[in-house]
């Protein structure tokens, strides 16, 4: 029966990712910037990498946290520009579910355990729905989830096996660092707290002293002065969206204090107003781990698990409201992301719970799961009602762009940008990839500079517009690049500026 059971789960589990997987195609955007990055790591040698003539809003010295461009760069260029590379961060999230089950089965959790924790972390809607392009966001998390663990290990531990689970901490320290921004703050948050959550063990203090263990073996890594640079962007970042976080999700245009009502709040907006703002922030951390939020109640009819697991728990959960809810903290990025490290602990502590089931952990587990159905639910159907239609129009475009002479593209949504600057040999004006949040300011996420005076300022040479995504942009674009009768592809406008680009052929269509 159990094995029936374990082979339904997995079955279930791999099923409802490939339904995100195909709604999710052609819906990537850094998904394209990897594959450009993965280019870059594989053909230079030393940091900072450079992807030159591409982002006219950056530096072009890559200096972005490097471990997921390293991993992709063991990859063929063929392989990353097919739909199997998205394999790649599934394979990064079973192994993170590998190392969650060999830790299970180390604390000697039996196999109804185990079947449960695969349940609540292949099914966690937030990673269900987030890893179905390349992003670094997985690969942060695997290594976190083995420094946490190694430290749980390693304080229970003594001789040679636990200096060895120390040093695996140092080094997963160090890829974190390495590999992933947001990861990395929700690390350093944690820090402190658990410290004293790991107890009274064997060698904790270690567990204090780890960001300075870890921070000096990545700096002898990259070295120090791509170490340094690698921080200063990480500020320019923050600081960026310390002055923009409101416009988060904003219609670029619309809210503009150029073509836009400045002081109207998009209806897009990430971060609403009033009731409605808490409202829909609420949907968020309700909707991406629903299973997560049912554990605490669990507290009352069943054991504690270990502090440490529950100290983990809080702090995803806690850092996800705050940074959603206070002002001065949502510069420190998207706080329902931070459910994303909420997943393994968990996993986690519902395999714990199983180990001495009653039929009130089996009824709140049931509720949990009807909860991460529905949520799955409406998250599919969502994404899947998506019109592909646009997409196809994108494709025609760019086939029409790589007729014509390198230049540079402004594009309009800036989504579009990271597709042209890999399918063509055009730069984009875009950036956001790392240092230079500057210079893409009066452009995103508001266009704060008029379109005629960026393109005479960057050269731009084409233009691009999706009119179902800003129909009333149509006569601006004309009037900014000077050609009234640009070419059409479905929803989307052409421009030429300067007549840089013969009359395409009669594919166009209407």
């Amino acid at each position: 029966m159990l094995q029936i059971l374990f082979a339904t789960t997995i079955v279930t589990v791999a099923y409802i990712r490939w339904l995100f997987l195909r709604a999710s195609t052609n819906e990537s955007v850094d998904h394209y910037y990897w594959i450009l990055a993965a280019t870059a790591y594989r053909e230079q040698r030393g940091f900072p990498v450079r992807i030159p003539d591409k982002f006219l809003l950056e530096d072009e010295r890559q200096f972005y946290p490097p471990g997921f461009g390293i991993l992709l760069a063991l990859f063929s260029d063929t392989f990353l520009r097919s739909s199997r590379s998205v394999m790649i961060v599934i394979g990064i999230d079973m192994a993170t579910l590998a190392v969650l089950i060999s830790f299970a089965l180390a604390i000697g959790l039996s196999m109804t355990s185990i079947v449960v924790l695969i349940t609540v972390y292949g099914l966690a809607p937030v990673l269900v729905a987030y890893n179905t392009q390349l992003t670094s966001r997985g690969l942060g998390n695997l290594f976190l989830v083995v420094k946490l663990l190694a430290e749980v290990a390693a304080v229970s531990t003594m001789g040679a096996a636990a200096a060895v689970l120390w040093l695996i901490a140092i080094v997963a320290t160090a890829a974190v660092i390495m590999t992933h921004k947001m990861t990395t703050q929700f690390m350093l948050i944690l820090w402190p707290i658990w410290s004293f959550a790991l107890g009274a063990g064997n060698l904790v203090w270690m567990a204090m002293l780890m960001p300075l263990f870890g921070g000096g073996l990545a700096a002898l890594i990259t070295g120090p002065a791509f170490h340094r640079m690698q921080w200063l962007t990480h500020w320019d970042i923050v600081t960026f969206w310390n002055r923009n976080w409101p416009q988060l999700g904003a219609h670029q245009f619309r809210q503009s204090p150029i073509y836009g009502d400045v002081d109207g709040l998009s209806p897009i907006a990430f971060h609403q107003s009033g009731m409605k703002g808490v409202v829909s922030h609420a949907t968020f951390i309700i909707g991406y781990v629903p299973a997560a939020l049912v554990l605490p109640l669990t507290l009352v009819f069943a054991p504690e698990p270990p502090l440490w697991l529950m100290t983990w728990l809080a702090a995803a959960i806690l850092i996800s409201v705050m940074t959603l809810y206070v002002p001065f903290l949502k510069c420190l990025g998207g706080g329902h992301l931070y459910l994303f490290n909420s997943v393994a602990p968990a996993a986690l502590w519902w395999g714990m719970l199983f180990a001495q089931p009653t039929s009130t952990i089996f009824v709140a587990f049931t509720l949990a799961m009807l909860a991460t159905g529905g949520s799955l639910f409406l998250g599919w159907r969502k994404r899947n009602a998506r019109i592909l239609d646009r997409q196809d129009a994108l494709t025609a475009l760019i086939a029409r762009l790589n007729t014509c002479p390198a230049g540079r593209v402004a594009s309009y949504p800036a989504t579009a940008c990271e597709r042209i600057a890999l399918e063509t040999s055009h730069a984009v004006l875009w950036g956001g990839h790392g240092l230079g949040f500057r210079d893409l300011e009066p452009h995103w996420p508001v266009v704060r500079m008029p379109l005629r005076e960026a393109f005479n300022a960057y050269d731009i040479t084409y233009a691009a517009l999706d009119t179902s995504w800003w129909p009333e942009g149509e006569d601006v674009l004309a009037q900014a690049s000077g050609d009234f009768n640009p070419e059409r592809f479905k929803g989307w406008r052409f421009y030429k500026l300067g007549n840089t680009c013969p009359v395409s052929s009669p594919a166009n269509s209407k």
